[in-house]
């Protein structure tokens, strides 16, 4: 079910198959297969992002951290390992343009507050 919540949420029908990164949709499943691998994941996405700035990278650890905490403390079978790695695959492919930005240094950071004038 995880895995056709991040496709529909990267392709959704009502809008022209147009649509987010999977990411949201990636961690609810991670937190609904595993809440210690879910808060995990998090963790990693907060510290990441409070380091960096970056919410892309922070995404894309987060992604892989879910990813490997299931299969480490999920007693799943193959089928539903396969498929937590198929969506976690996809949302990394559907971020290809913030890693190029990220190696070019371009990747815009997250900030906090009032925008300065």
């Amino acid at each position: 079910a995880g895995l056709f919540a991040v496709l529909g949420h990267c392709f959704p029908v009502w809008y022209g198959f147009e649509g987010g990164k999977g990411f949201l949709a990636f961690i609810t499943a991670v937190y609904f297969m595993d809440w210690r691998a879910g808060l995990i994941a998090t963790a990693v996405l907060l510290l990441v992002l409070a380091l960096s700035r970056y919410m892309s990278l922070a995404s894309l650890l987060a992604v892989v951290t879910g990813t490997v905490a299931i299969v480490l403390f999920g007693f799943y079978s193959k089928w539903v390992l396969i498929c937590c790695l198929l969506a976690a695959i996809l949302v990394i492919v559907r971020h290809r343009d913030n890693i190029m930005r990220l190696a070019k240094g371009t990747e815009t950071r997250f900030k906090v507050g009032k925008k300065e004038k």
